[in-house]
C-alpha cells in the first residue's frame, strides 16, 4: 500500500523521486520490482525532503516470486512484487463518498427536527450507502484472497451486499409502513425511565 501511495503522489514531492523513477518503467508490465534506500557513506542524504516525508537514493533490481536479498551494498533489500493496480479512477467515487459524509452531518438533525418521508427515506438510503462503503473497505483490507483465500474473500464481499440491502430494505420499509427514522428518534427521546 506504501509503494502505491508513493507511486501515486511521487509527482507532488518536487519532481519525480528516484523510486518512481526506477519503477514506472516496470509498472506498466507488472514486472517484479525490488527499490531499497541505499545507507552507504555516499548516499546519507535524502533526495528529497519536504515537510516530514523525505525519499532517500534508490537501488533497483529485477526479482523473480519468492526472491529475497539479503545484503547488497550495506543495503537491506525486501523483495517485493508489483502488481498492476485497477485501471479504474476511483477520485469520482472517492469524492461522493466524502461529500455524502459531509451531507450526513447536517441531515441527521433536520430528519429529527423536521420528519418528515422525504428526509426520512433520504437518510436510510445515505446512511446505508455510507455503512456499505465502509463495510466493503473493511472487507476488501482485512479479508485479502492473500490472506484468507478467494472463498473467504467472496464471502466476506457477499455478507457486506446481504448486510446493506437487507439494512436499506429494512429501513425503507419502516420508513413506509411505520412512523419513520425522525419521529422514531422523537419518540425514543420522548420516553422517561
Amino acid at each position: 500500500m506504501a509503494l502505491s501511495i508513493a507511486l501515486r503522489h511521487a509527482n507532488k514531492f518536487q519532481g519525480y523521486s528516484t523510486l518512481s523513477k526506477c519503477l514506472l518503467p516496470f509498472y506498466n508490465n507488472a514486472a517484479s520490482v525490488t527499490c531499497a534506500s541505499t545507507h552507504t557513506s555516499d548516499f546519507n542524504k535524502p533526495l528529497l525532503r519536504n515537510g516530514n516525508i523525505s525519499i532517500l537514493p534508490a537501488v533497483c533490481f529485477l526479482t523473480t516470486p519468492n526472491t529475497i536479498f539479503s545484503n547488497v551494498n550495506k543495503s537491506a533489500v525486501i523483495a517485493q512484487n508489483v502488481r498492476k493496480m485497477s485501471g479504474e479512477d476511483h477520485r469520482a467515487l472517492w469524492k461522493i463518498e466524502k461529500g455524502i459524509s459531509a451531507l450526513l452531518v447536517g441531515l441527521l438533525p433536520a430528519c429529527v427536527a423536521f420528519p418528515n418521508p422525504v428526509l426520512d427515506n433520504l437518510t436510510a438510503i445515505l446512511t446505508v450507502a455510507h455503512l456499505h462503503w465502509g463495510m466493503e473497505a473493511i472487507a476488501q483490507d482485512y479479508c485479502r484472497p492473500i490472506l484468507v483465500g478467494n472463498a473467504v474473500s467472496k464471502v466476506a464481499l457477499l455478507a457486506v451486499y446481504v448486510l446493506t440491502t437487507t439494512t436499506l430494505g429494512g429501513l425503507l420499509f419502516f420508513n413506509y409502513s411505520d412512523i419513520g427514522i425522525g419521529k422514531f428518534v422523537r419518540a425514543v427521546w420522548a420516553l422517561q425511565g
